[in-house]
């Protein structure tokens, strides 16, 4: 998957993104910039169980 695949690489910031870590809410917008799908930060934590990275 695209997002796993960044999220495990470069930090935040590197992707233009206002954070310095990888937190829900983080990888939230990021989801929302590269696909334009709102998921809540919640539910992106699911992802990272799943995927497994756990959440910050």
């Amino acid at each position: 998957m695209r997002i796993r695949k960044l999220i495990i690489e470069p930090m935040p910031d590197r992707l233009a993104l206002p954070f310095y870590l990888w937190t829900r809410e983080s990888v939230a917008q990021l989801i929302e910039r590269e696909y334009g799908i709102k998921v809540s930060a919640w539910t992106v934590g699911r992802y990272l169980k799943h995927w497994p990275i756990a959440p910050a």
